[in-house]
Formats: C-alpha cells, structure tokens, sequence
C-alpha cells in the first residue's frame, strides 16, 4: 500500500490490483461487472480473477461481440481497468485473453448494459 495504511480495507482506492477470491483457472473468471449485469455506472471499473500462469492479460471491449478492440495490457497480477466511460443505456462486450509466455489464451465473451 501507499502512505501509512490502505485507503479501503485491505485496498487501494486507485489500486491496479483488486483481490477476487477463487481458484485460478486457465482463463480469466469472475468479471466484475457480473457476466449480463444491469444498470452499470457509466464510470465503473472493469476486474477480473487473472488466469493461472498468466505473464499478462489484455483487455478487449466494444458494443459487437465480433469486433472487440483492445484497450489495456495488465502485466503481472493487475486485474483493474479503469478511467474508461462508457456511454448510457448501452450493451457492451469484453473479454480478457492471457498470455502464458508459450501461448495466447482467448477468454470467454462477458457482457453488460449500461445505466441511463
């Protein structure tokens, strides 16, 4: 942490790293917002639980599930993306993909819907 203790609890408030609980899998899980969710801020932060062995993680996002731009690479065990505003009452889609160092592991396709 930063100056003399963290800023939330066991946190940072302008951490890159948000601890998930959970196994770790050979893709990212857990997306925070939850896979469909509603009503998310336009101004809210993007998590995940890293994947297992992960060298880095990038990002992809956009409004079509088929054409997906990536917007951050996450090395080490940062897993928050932030400083992103999304526009209301808009379906988006993300994924993270991780790279092993030996190979680039695509992740599932999560969505969620934007607040007005």
């Amino acid at each position: 942490y930063e100056g003399f203790a963290p800023d939330i609890g066991a946190y940072e408030s302008e951490g890159d790293y948000y601890w998930i609980p959970g196994r770790l899998e050979k893709i990212a899980t857990t997306p925070i917002p939850k896979d469909n969710a509603v009503n998310v801020p336009l101004n809210a932060d993007l998590m995940f639980l890293r994947a297992y062995k992960a060298q880095f993680h990038e990002v992809w996002i956009g409004t079509d599930p088929k054409n997906l731009k990536p917007i951050k690479k996450l090395l080490d065990h940062n897993n928050v993306i932030k400083g992103y505003i999304f526009e209301p009452d808009k379906k988006y889609f993300w994924r993270v993909d991780t790279n092993t160092g030996n190979k680039i592991i695509s992740g599932n396709v999560w969505s969620f819907r934007t607040s007005n």
